[in-house]
């Protein structure tokens, strides 16, 4: 009780309110919901599960993506009522929807919701499941203030559409040459940034450096293709080291 007490009087003092909210701490796996609500109906696109990279002052970086979740039938139906939920409380009739969830005790713990897309590349891994393209939606959204139905979500999850994001990290340098790889299982890759950027030390996702879109004939064979096409991946400083690392088993939320 003291240790809660002295915590809330710690939180209270920075409070713009003066008031503070208690919540359990909750631990386990990370789950991404990704939908589209269409006359206020939820369509789930995507349930992917949420790797993160953890290590100070990092905390809570998504590595990967992976569709799909690996997660039982029951907790991806509960993902789907939550979602709708949400649409339901929030008014949401008619767009995007996302959501970040922790897994635990066998329920689904919602950490955020918000109306857009995830800023993880996740349109990519909708599309390349389900052939919808959510960036085509949102822009007419976003130009139009309407979106025409697009073609029905198939049921999650689509058989044989293995895929992820695996987000890349770099130590701190300056950065001189870039190489990513090329290969059938590699979708799409980007940097995020031109030679002579300034790596600082990874703190939150802005510290990641750009991303590959992977795919596999199993979760075991797209996971083994992004660390392969990882490894190929080069961002090179002035002495020519490249500056690209994998985690350490610790650091990383499996």
């Amino acid at each position: 009780p003291e240790v809660l007490s002295a915590a809330c009087k710690e939180a209270a003092s920075v409070s713009s309110q003066g008031s503070v909210i208690v919540q359990d701490f909750v631990t386990g796996p990370e789950i991404t919901v990704t939908g589209w609500a269409t006359g206020g109906r939820f369509g789930l696109g995507s349930v992917t599960d949420r790797h993160t990279f953890n290590r100070p002052p990092a905390t809570g970086v998504c590595l990967q993506h992976v569709y799909p979740s690996r997660q039982p039938s029951g907790i991806i139906q509960r993902c789907h009522e939550l979602a709708q939920a949400v649409c339901d409380v929030y008014g949401l009739n008619h767009g995007p929807l996302y959501m970040q969830c922790i897994v635990a005790e066998g329920k689904v713990w919602i950490v955020e919701a918000t109306c857009r897309l995830g800023g993880g590349h996740d349109p990519h891994i909708v599309e390349y499941a389900t052939g919808v393209d959510f960036d085509a939606q949102m822009l007419e959204l976003c130009l139009t203030g309407e979106s025409c139905p697009g073609p029905a979500l198939p049921v999650f999850p689509v058989a044989d559409r293995h895929n992820l994001i695996n987000f890349m990290l770099a130590r701190p340098g300056i950065f001189s040459t870039q190489i990513l790889p090329t290969g059938a299982e590699v979708i799409s890759g980007a940097f995020y940034h031109d030679p002579g950027y300034e790596q600082e030390v990874i703190a939150n996702g802005l510290g990641r450096v750009g991303y590959l879109h992977c795919r596999g004939s199993s979760r075991e064979d797209l996971l083994s293709n992004a660390r392969k096409a990882y490894a190929e991946c080069q961002i090179l400083d002035e002495n020519n080291e490249n500056l690209l690392f994998w985690p350490d088993a610790e650091h990383l939320n499996l």
